[in-house]
């Protein structure tokens, strides 16, 4: 499957790099405030545990912009 915005319905957002991937080629998961996030790479599961309300905060306000 090609992997684009189109069919997101399918594919969850990377919070950290904002990539959208299938859930199950996540490259990790984590488990924060009762809520699953998916990472691309361990890379971006390693800045998310640094800084997790920053990513939070960033995808919020992403997602209340998109149409």
């Amino acid at each position: 499957m090609r992997k684009t915005k189109e069919n997101k319905e399918q594919l969850i957002r990377d919070p950290v790099c904002g990539m959208w991937i299938e859930p199950d080629d996540a490259a990790d998961i984590m488990l924060y405030e009762d809520k699953i996030f998916y990472f691309c790479a361990p890379g971006c599961k390693k800045a998310f545990e640094k800084e997790p309300e920053k990513f939070i905060k960033v995808n919020q306000e992403e997602l209340s912009t998109e149409k």
